[in-house]
């Protein structure tokens, strides 16, 4: 068992009870995450054809079986944990397609996710691993930014915001779809969320959206905390001039509404922010041993231009939530107001699942621990390593 490792690169988790479940983006490896002994466990290598990296990034779990969506793949893989193998949901025939992918939620017992490349909802059956139904979206083509889209479901409508002015909306009942352009807005609109009364939005702009469907009007806000900065990664250094954005930066990259409050996590905003619908004041939500240093800001250090990063959203209270300064992991507790970190520990066991070959181009502590594990309790001839992955060569020109 290894303690404090750095997490995998990691897209959205998916949670059942005490064990939650993700794929390494940078490896395409299915991990589990059990809450109770904080064990982590590498459990099967995506059998993709393509090489590289968020093939399969976002879970979805029925039953026994692990759906995996894709991002830069035209395929779902699931894997049924009772047999340990994979299967194949082909989504479209040109395998060169990457569907790029949004997870939206069940409804009539058919999952629906969005692919912002072929622009339609696919609804899954978790029960049968088929796709049972697609709807097409009709939008406007200035609006293409494959790197600017979010949607949600809410009751038995699907919500779409592809990094334009609008929201398209789909019922999934009467197949009909509505456009509402926010003209007057100066952003785009990049993430949505619903909090049972209103849809809030955020861009790329230092300012929050509360957009009300039925009166299809929006409230902009921005009266953000003096001491809420911006990073500029490329320039490592930290702006706090409220007005000043010369870059142009992304300033969120999530955003929640739990318990009375909308929590804003920061891409490049320098501290976790939440709104509090009681009073309508944003307020800091500090997190101990956050500050960035010169050092911390370089990419060469954290890798990916980011602050923080929602992994999950658990029992519709618990927010986890990634540092790419510290590469570690803690948990908000949005009723009580308070966080906590979360342990790792890796499971040496689990290695043995996944072949040598399937870990190494990232870089990450982790794949490197699992490379020196199965390096170290393993027996491996040189010759058969040939040039599958750099510790592959690595090894044999060890060895």
């Amino acid at each position: 068992m290894y303690g404090n490792i750095e997490l995998p690169g990691m897209c959205d988790w998916c949670f059942e009870e005490d064990t939650g479940w993700f794929v390494a983006y940078s490896v395409n490896v299915l991990f589990k995450y059990n809450r109770k002994t904080k064990e982590l466990a590498a459990v099967s290598a995506i059998p993709t054809s393509k090489a590289g990296s968020f093939q399969n990034p976002l879970c979805v779990k029925y039953k026994n079986l692990i759906y995996c969506i894709p991002h830069y793949q035209s395929s779902i893989w699931y894997y049924n944990l009772t047999s340990d193998q994979w299967k194949e949901i082909i989504l479209c025939n040109d395998r060169n397609v990457a569907v790029m992918a949004c997870l939206l939620g069940e409804y009539k017992k058919t999952y629906y996710f969005f692919s912002m490349v072929l622009k339609k909802i696919f609804g899954l059956d978790l029960e049968k691993g088929k796709v049972v139904s697609s709807y097409d979206i009709a939008t406007y083509e200035k609006e293409d930014n494959y790197y600017c889209f979010n949607s949600i479901l809410v009751e038995d409508c699907v919500y779409i915001v592809l990094g334009g002015k609008n929201i398209y909306e789909f019922n999934l009942n009467t197949l009909q779809q509505e456009s509402y352009e926010l003209n007057n807005l100066n952003d785009i609109l990049y993430k949505i969320g619903y909090d049972k009364n209103s849809f809030w939005l955020i861009g790329k702009k230092k300012a929050v959206y509360r957009w009300k469907r039925g009166e299809n009007t929006v409230q902009v806000l921005s009266d953000f905390p003096e001491n809420f900065g911006l990073y500029d990664f490329s320039q490592k250094l930290e702006i706090m001039n409220k007005e000043s954005n010369e870059n142009d930066l992304f300033v969120f990259n999530g955003i929640s509404c739990l318990h009375g409050k909308v929590w804003l996590i920061p891409q490049s905003g320098s501290k976790i922010l939440y709104y509090d619908k009681k009073d309508n004041e944003f307020r800091i939500f500090e997190i101990q041993n956050e500050e960035e240093t010169t050092e911390t800001l370089d990419l060469h250090y954290r890798h990916i231009a980011a602050k923080f990063f929602r992994m999950y959203v658990r029992e519709e209270r618990y927010l986890g939530i990634y540092s790419y300064q510290n590469k570690r992991m803690f948990e908000i507790d949005t009723q009580y107001m308070k966080y906590k970190n979360i342990d790792v520990m890796m499971d040496d066991k689990s290695l043995f699942n996944i072949e040598i070959q399937d870990f190494y181009e990232d870089g990450n502590e982790s794949t490197y621990l699992i490379y020196n594990a199965k390096m170290g309790n393993r027996k491996v001839d040189a010759n058969d390593c040939g040039d599958r992955s750099v510790g592959a060569r690595i090894y044999a020109e060890i060895k």
